[in-house]
């Protein structure tokens, strides 16, 4: 008991000025944290617009269109079951977004989305990107942008696509604006906001369909 009394007497005492300083400025921090998450999604909502609902991509396009979007993306002898399986949303009346919706399209990191526009000679890739659908409840997947971040203006009057996912820490919403460059669809704005959610289980959170 001496000794300890001893040692105690030895240690320099605790600034409880300090301690409540410390305190004080984790909890500024971390609402600071969720007020700019929460303004993230107020400032995004305000400029982005969701896009179609997901249809059979047959009902839109002729089965040679389909079977080039395929054929670009796997192999000739694709298994029937993929063209009954892939889905689309006409974007513009010239660009077409897809959805490999089977499993050979599918993995760690999500499914295959591809987007197709048409020229007048040709029928062009102009976007691949896999996309996780499990995200929080009322969250898109796809987001048209009606203002391009940067001061990017969209070539062809073309939209700004804006990806929405959700990292490894789970607590943080990663976004992806792309716009069409002339060629391509190019990244042009990364960005990660809070998000309030309940953690990941076993089985994963809503699907949504878009």
């Amino acid at each position: 008991m001496d000794t300890e009394k001893t040692i105690q007497e030895k240690l320099p005492p605790l600034n409880n000025r300090w301690i409540d300083m410390t305190i004080a400025f984790i909890k500024g921090l971390a609402l600071i944290l969720i007020f700019s998450g929460i303004l993230g999604l107020a400032g995004c909502s305000s400029t982005t617009e969701a896009v179609g609902k997901w249809q059979s991509a047959t009902k839109l396009h002729s089965a040679q269109l389909l079977m080039q979007v395929i054929t670009e993306n796997s192999s000739p002898s694709a298994p029937q079951d993929i063209y009954e399986q892939l889905q689309a949303i006409p974007l513009t009346n010239k660009l077409t977004l897809f959805k490999f919706n089977h499993p050979g399209f599918c993995g760690q990191f999500g499914c295959l989305h591809t987007a197709y526009l048409q020229t007048e000679d040709e029928f062009k890739k102009v976007l691949a990107r896999y996309l996780d659908p499990y995200l929080p409840r009322n969250t898109p997947l796809i987001q048209l942008v009606k203002e391009p971040p940067n001061g990017k203006v969209a070539q062809k009057k073309l939209p700004c696509l804006q990806f929405n996912q959700i990292t490894q820490f789970q607590h943080l919403q990663h976004q992806t604006i792309e716009c069409f460059d002339g060629q391509d669809y190019q990244i042009v704005e990364k960005r990660n906001i809070l998000v309030i959610k309940p953690q990941r289980e076993n089985k994963p959170l809503t699907t949504n369909n878009q």
